[in-house]
């Protein structure tokens, strides 16, 4: 099997070696500057568009020696998922084993994927698309006073948690401030946040790990960090794989990875939103040490033996965490430098330069991270904390 990726991070080509797989890095010249690798690479102005990457690989896919059934292009994030299958389908790869444009669509049109659910499924809160313009709130408060605990409203296409409002009091919601458009407006679930990794082969669905997530920021809705696999009961272990399962089999999503995010309510899983793609903030690098192969060695095994990967826990736990560093009284370097000689502590950066941090909005605010990773991290991560590396 051959795997054309759009836009590859480096742990992408590591993860495709590591398991075997001939892969082949298609992005533009400064994302391939950043690659280290010794295969060649398909140079193209924009991989998101999905004409130019067809007309690139069409004579290389002539040319490779492979029938077409043999290659596959692969995007890992919502919009290069979308361009792999239209050129996929453009230009009749892999056997038709890939996520469709529709099952794609589904999932990422928030209010659709929760109108595909059954009306009595209990993933569903209330729900509503809401077309807000200049004129008017679109119905906003007549919405709330139907819901318990408030409401969440949010981009009906989107995801990082930006234009995301959650409101729970009419003060909030006399200020809130929305740019006229549709969104999703959903009954605020009140309860702890987990995803769900998967990976499809044919329509059979197999959870791989619950991702258990702290969130923060301004909105209270930011993801600050994540851990897995989730420290809950095997009960809601099972409940949030079942709910995940529901879930794909409702987008009709056959092939591929995919991310599912819940609420748990009560027990109950609540659906937020699902995404036919990797987990992104390194959850899917998470998986190498929670369930032995990352979510890239996971997808490519797949393809190459066509059949679903086994994936069982390790017994380690694994972390990223995002903080805060405005608090750090000392320099980045310095930070990095206490960070990276923590034992546990896997990789460390820092995303945003001193002058240029500030509240975090959504997940591109985030100032830095940390992915810790053994047999337990707990005492790696009050020694940062002591350190003050961490709040």
């Amino acid at each position: 099997m051959i795997f054309f990726v759009l836009n590859p991070r480096q742990a992408v080509l590591d993860a495709a070696e590591s398991v075997g797989a001939s892969m082949t890095a298609v992005a533009d010249a400064r994302s391939l500057s950043s690659l280290t690798t010794e295969r060649e690479a398909v140079e193209v102005a924009d991989p998101l568009d999905a004409l130019e990457v067809t007309r690139a690989l069409e004579p290389i896919v002539g040319r490779s020696g492979h029938p077409p059934e043999e290659v596959l292009c692969v995007g890992l994030g919502d919009d290069s998922s979308q361009v792999a299958a239209l050129v996929n389908s453009a230009l009749g790869l892999a056997g038709g084993n890939f996520p469709t444009v529709r099952s794609l669509e589904v999932m990422r049109d928030k209010h659709r994927l929760r109108a595909s659910l059954p009306t009595d499924s209990p993933l569903n809160g209330l729900h509503w698309s809401a077309n807000i313009s200049e004129e008017s709130d679109g119905g906003l408060r007549r919405f709330f006073a139907r819901a318990p605990h408030g409401i969440v409203v949010k981009p009906n296409s989107g995801s990082g948690s930006r234009g995301v409002h959650s409101i729970t009091s009419e003060r909030q919601l006399h200020a809130v401030q929305l740019e006229p458009g549709t969104y999703l407006v959903e009954q605020r679930f009140v309860g702890s946040e987990f995803s769900v990794e998967s990976i499809s082969w044919n329509g059979v669905h197999r959870p791989l790990v619950v991702t258990e997530k702290e969130t923060g920021g301004t909105s209270g809705l930011v993801e600050t960090g994540h851990h897995q696999p989730a420290r809950i009961p095997d009960e809601h272990r099972d409940r949030l794989f079942d709910a995940a399962r529901a879930v794909l089999d409702a987008a009709d999503y056959r092939f591929g990875l995919s991310h599912s995010e819940f609420i748990l309510e009560d027990g109950q899983p609540r659906l937020i939103e699902a995404h036919g793609r990797v987990g992104g903030d390194h959850i899917a690098d998470l998986m190498k040490w929670s369930v032995g192969r990352s979510a890239f060695e996971a997808l490519f095994t797949a393809y190459q033996h066509q059949q679903l990967p086994d994936a069982e826990p390790t017994g380690n736990q694994a972390s990223v965490l995002f903080p805060d560093l405005r608090t750090w009284p000392s320099t980045d370097q310095h930070w990095l430098d206490t960070v990276r000689r923590t034992e546990s502590v896997q990789e460390a950066d820092v995303l945003k330069a001193a002058g240029h941090r500030g509240d975090m909005v959504c997940s591109a605010d985030r100032h830095a991270y940390v992915i810790l990773a053994g047999s337990t991290i707990t005492e790696a991560k009050l020694s940062l904390q002591r350190q003050k590396a961490l709040p």
